[in-house]
């Protein structure tokens, strides 16, 4: 390869890194997913492991790999998952144990009842609460800045 391919590829390989602060965002959110995508995220972000090495090591293909990272990320990112992190504590244990499977684990409705030994409607039930609370808490967090936005918008039309 020539150099100046070789450094072309290397700048790309740059570009899709992810800044020190958001990586380790991405490491200390990850504590909270299940054992094995806790695990997957380390090889990646930890050991520096490429997805065509993990998926060599996994006997998978390597855009599954890619896809199971991009959903993983996705997951850790959503504010649902945040605010569940940051309020679970409060929570029932009934509750704890399906927004842990619900949403911090990413299961479906009946695989997160067979986890829980709940009935899916008691699952879906504890869900939409865990959503609407979680929508509430967004739309709380909204409300001083919209005030203060609207006040000003109030005064110009005043004036």
């Amino acid at each position: 390869m020539h150099d100046a391919q070789q450094n072309g590829a290397i700048r790309a390989d740059l570009r899709r890194r992810r800044g020190r602060a958001e990586t380790d965002l991405v490491l200390l959110r990850s504590e909270h997913l299940p054992r094995s995508d806790a695990a997957f995220i380390r090889s990646l972000y930890v050991d520096g492991l490429s997805a065509v090495k993990v998926a060599a090591l996994q006997g998978q293909d390597p855009r599954a790999v890619r896809r199971r990272a991009r959903r993983l990320l996705k997951r850790l990112s959503e504010p649902l998952f945040i605010f569940v992190v940051r309020e679970k504590a409060s929570w029932s244990s009934v509750r704890r144990r399906v927004a842990e499977a619900g949403v911090l684990a990413g299961r479906g409705l009946r695989a997160a009842a067979k986890e829980t030994g709940l009935s899916v409607h008691v699952v879906r039930r504890h869900l939409e609460a865990i959503r609407a609370m979680s929508d509430a808490s967004a739309h709380a967090a909204r409300a001083p800045w919209r005030a203060a936005r609207d006040g000003a918008r109030s005064e110009e039309d005043r004036a």
